[in-house]
């Protein structure tokens, strides 16, 4: 007659220890039982965490024998025990429980029963360990009603990986549920490949902002291919979140077209994603292609030495410098403008009279006086400024580069071959008489007192000089004459 365990023994194996299986047998303390020994008690158990041990214990990768046993239990009253069966079959490999695993993961038939829901999520992770005879089980599965399933597939498929997964990856990342689409972009970046390509590229178009940050991270991990002017498209991107995961994305590419794009974006209006670009450029592995790359990468790691050796190329990255968050990357971009004493950056220069920073003030100072009377026209407008700070910086530039050599710069631009330079240059010699009259040379001043007024000729009117009231494009001076003059009167007086 076969004995029974009584039921006293089968609870009380929930709180003997765990053990480990080792070469067919589980070890206990003091004691070594055949395989199955304490497990079959164990299966019989009316306590549902016996059982969870049991099944959980029958879990050994490649045991054939242990297949029959957690099928079984897959149909387990407990819900917990059916969830650890699922498991135990997936730990298993087996090409066998691939169909009454797909059979749990398709069972709909209770879809607000949390724990029906529990194992068939657990089905499904469990088709994930079993390689790509699960992928037509799952591929079937990203259909399904349930988003949680649905998410639950994606990650199935992802820890399967390869080619043979991408196409049901691809209806995923096209679902409706935000958290099931950014997981297939996840995964399709992982994987790679032209398919995974040309749907992560599609979904750069995606009307949701975060879809199109997840397929733009997801666009980064994907080393070769043609999506990189996708990318660049997605700079220009409406969502902030959108254009930084495209940056990050070039930078991880680090390829020479996902650099050029980035450069654009270093270059671009948009200050915000300059700085993002200039960061992705900074942790980026490249190699300069031209003098203009070398620039660049110069002004980014603030050398300003080898950014004036570049010359012109280096005029634009500088100038985005000079807007730079860090006083002391302004600072140093204002001195190799200076040094480069290209006219383009006069402008920048004179704006930067207004910075905060006293050191970067003087160092705008400094290279506006080293491109010379050009500049210090510029200048004179800052004269009349409303910061003291300001009107103190342009009238240190004037004085650097020389009044009388700011009068004859302005005196020489009078000229009805450039009729807007001309009015632009009467407009500079009147700031410079009322805010610095007394710093010009007597001898500018009387060259002013006899300046004539002017008319453009050049629709075959009379001379340049007016000598009368005439219709045409003129300049009058005589308040520049007067001012002159009033200055020259001054200077007499005892």
């Amino acid at each position: 007659m076969r004995q029974e365990c009584p039921q006293f023994c089968l609870d009380f194996t929930p709180l003997l220890p765990r053990w480990t299986p080792v070469a067919g047998s589980h070890r206990l303390p003091g004691a070594v039982f055949p395989m199955g020994f304490f497990t079959t008690w164990q299966l019989k158990s009316r306590n549902p965490e016996t059982r969870r041990h049991a099944a959980e214990a029958l879990g050994v990768p490649g045991r054939a024998a242990n297949l029959g046993l957690l099928i079984g239990l897959l149909d387990d009253a407990d819900a917990g025990v059916r969830a650890t069966a699922a498991g135990s079959l997936g730990a298993l490999g087996l090409p066998g429980a691939v169909a009454p695993l797909a059979r749990v993961a398709a069972d709909s038939t209770r879809p607000r029963d949390e724990d029906a829901v529990f194992v068939r999520i657990a089905a499904v992770g469990a088709l994930g360990r079993l390689g790509p005879e699960a992928v037509a089980a799952l591929s079937t599965a990203v259909r399904d009603r349930n988003p949680r399933i649905r998410e639950a597939v994606v990650g199935a498929l992802a820890a399967i990986g390869g080619p043979p997964v991408v196409p049901a990856l691809v209806v995923t990342l096209r679902d409706d549920r935000l958290g099931v689409r950014q997981a297939a972009a996840r995964a399709l970046g992982a994987i790679g490949g032209a398919e995974s390509e040309r749907a992560l590229t599609e979904a750069l178009g995606h009307k949701d902002a975060a879809t199109r940050v997840a397929a733009a991270d997801a666009l980064g991990q994907v080393p070769v291919g043609r999506h990189v002017d996708a990318l660049a498209g997605a700079l220009a991107d409406r969502d902030k979140g959108v254009r930084e995961s495209a940056v990050a994305a070039l930078g991880r590419l680090g390829s020479p077209a996902a650099i050029e794009a980035l450069i654009a974006a270093f270059e671009g209006s948009d200050r915000e994603l300059r700085q993002a670009a200039a960061a992705a450029l900074q942790a980026a592995a490249w190699v300069p292609a031209d003098s203009r790359q070398r620039a660049i990468r110069a002004v980014l790691r603030n050398d300003v030495a080898a950014a004036e050796a570049e010359g012109a190329a280096a005029v634009a990255p500088l100038l985005v410098s000079l807007g730079a968050a860090d006083p002391a990357v302004r600072r140093g971009a204002a001195e190799a403008l200076g040094a480069i004493g290209d006219a383009r950056a006069v402008g920048p220069l004179v704006s930067a009279l207004g910075d905060q920073d006293e050191l970067v003030r003087g160092a705008a100072v400094g290279a506006l006086a080293r491109i010379g009377p050009a500049a210090a026209v510029a200048v004179i407008a800052a004269l009349g400024g409303k910061g003291a700070h300001v009107r103190a910086a342009a009238s240190d530039v004037i004085a650097a580069v020389g009044e009388s050599r700011v009068v004859q710069a302005l005196l020489g631009a009078l000229t009805v071959e450039d009729i807007l330079g001309a009015r632009r240059a009467v407009d500079g010699l009147q700031q410079l008489l009322e805010h610095a009259a007394a710093r010009v040379p007597a001898a500018d001043l009387e060259r002013i007192a006899a300046q004539p007024d002017l008319l453009d000729t050049r629709s075959g009117r009379r001379g340049a000089l007016m000598s009368g009231p005439v219709d045409g494009d003129e300049i009058r001076c005589e308040d520049l004459r007067r001012l002159a003059a009033q200055e020259l009167a001054r200077r007499t007086q005892p």
